[in-house]
């Protein structure tokens, strides 16, 4: 996760589901509907949830990016 990552709050939803996949076993790619159903399991809002899940998809996708360095190579 690049500084160009969002504030302090996006980086930590993204640490806590990058920690859930990995406790379960999950590749990162496949845990998102198992995120979706744990946080539903807490009780949180579902605005809380689309977030959550909206900052999980968006990390998944930047992992899949090039990095700054390799795209100037």
């Amino acid at each position: 996760m690049g500084s160009d990552f969002g504030g302090p709050a996006v980086r930590n939803h993204a640490k806590d589901y990058a920690r859930f996949c990995r406790i379960r076993g999950l590749f990162l790619v496949d845990g998102l509907e198992p995120w979706r159903t744990a946080l539903r399991a807490k009780g949180l809002s579902e605005a809380e949830i689309g977030f959550k899940i909206s900052v999980a998809a968006d990390f998944v996708r930047r992992l899949g990016e090039p990095s700054t360095d390799q795209r100037g190579a």
